[in-house]
């Protein structure tokens, strides 16, 4: 895929037509930009345009579901706050080939992109930079959250994974107000725990570098610009779990309660939201507590129900969401998950949190 200006790889041949199911956003947030007093940036002078303050943040996301991986890489430079709005993509890509891995792509240049395993999921997050002026890790959580919902096999609110974040060096022009900037010290002032004593409420592991923030005495003092933040939230043992739980029964680590961990994927993104967002948390959780309401069966998503959704018909907890009229939903059919769309509005109102403490907490458990 590449941006409208000259393309970096050539066009499509008839054999390869162009598709609009692509999985990156891009937005060229193409000039001039619109000015507070409502002129063209374009009228400006060229000075002026130079003297433009903008904060990149390069972040490669990481969520890891069970078994399977879900990747967004952003980048980002915040223009004006006052926005034309968003530009379709261009490509000049043949479509994915269907095999295991498809081949490395060249972008062309552009503010900023998205790219996660739905476009529904990019374009979400393209709207969190474009339309919240956030940064790149607020629309990875808005991304990561949305693949939850319409993949549920590839990650979820249930599940754990890994963040890395990559910031770029300060420069005299970067934005006071960024959240990559300030007292490095603010960024730790939240409970970071010791993965492998991690309480039930969801643990986290950071590194910086080589070296691991834990909790306590073993917390070394950060830089005051990191260069790379790695963030460990893969699930974590309960309490009462031990060494011996799975010893009479190995299939036991797999199937049935006894294989539940408690769930991380919420503790972490609310550590890099807390270190790197800037958009309030509810308002990167609520457009997919929207989206939960009702969207559109995709192809993957309805081979995955094919594949592995014969026991959803004797099971009506599952029969509800996938299986509606007594038959297994397809590709293009509409789904709609209310109960989702209720817990998520929870958790964007009263914060992660809500989902390891109170009503939550124990439909999980009794569940």
């Amino acid at each position: 895929m590449a941006s409208e200006n000259t393309p970096l790889l050539p066009e499509p041949t008839p054999s390869s037509p162009r598709r609009s199911g692509r999985r990156t956003s891009l937005s060229n947030w193409p000039v001039p930009f619109l000015n507070r007093n409502g002129s063209s940036s374009g009228d400006a002078a060229p000075k002026q345009t130079e003297q433009r303050r903008t904060y990149a943040l390069y972040a490669l996301l990481l969520i890891l579901g069970v078994g399977v991986g879900v990747g967004g890489t952003l980048l980002i430079e915040h223009p004006p706050k006052t926005r034309p709005p968003m530009v379709p993509p261009v490509y000049s890509l043949p479509p994915p080939t269907g095999l295991p891995r498809n081949p490395a792509y060249l972008m062309g240049p552009g503010k900023a992109a998205v790219a996660s395993e739905d476009i529904t999921c990019s374009d979400l997050g393209l709207a969190i930079l474009r339309d919240k002026n956030g940064t790149a890790v607020d629309a990875a959580i808005t991304s990561t959250l949305c693949v939850g919902l319409l993949n549920g096999f590839s990650a979820g609110i249930g599940g754990g994974g890994f963040a890395l974040v990559s910031i770029p060096p300060a420069t005299a022009d970067d934005d006071a107000e960024s959240p990559a900037h300030g007292d490095p010290e603010d960024e730790y002032a939240f409970d970071v725990k010791d993965h492998e004593n991690a309480e039930d409420d969801g643990g986290v592991l950071f590194q910086n570098g080589a070296a691991a923030a834990a909790a306590g005495k073993n917390k070394p003092k950060p830089p005051a610009r990191p260069n790379v933040m790695a963030i460990d939230f893969r699930e974590t043992s309960p309490a009462a779990s031990t060494a011996k739980m799975y010893k009479k029964d190995r299939g036991a680590s797999q199937v049935g309660g006894l294989a539940v961990g408690v769930p991380g994927e919420l503790r972490g993104l609310e550590a890099a939201h807390k270190l790197y967002g800037k958009v309030p948390w509810a308002e990167l959780v609520q457009p997919v507590a929207d989206l939960a309401r009702q969207w559109q069966v995709s192809r993957e998503l309805a081979r995955r129900i094919r594949i592995f959704g014969t026991f959803m018909l004797d099971d009506p907890v599952w029969a509800e969401v996938y299986a509606p009229k007594g038959t297994l939903l397809v590709e293009g059919d509409w789904i709609s998950r209310h109960k989702y769309a209720d817990t998520l509005e929870v958790i964007a109102r009263e914060g992660p949190g809500a989902l390891y403490t109170g009503a939550i907490a124990d439909d999980i458990v009794n569940t």
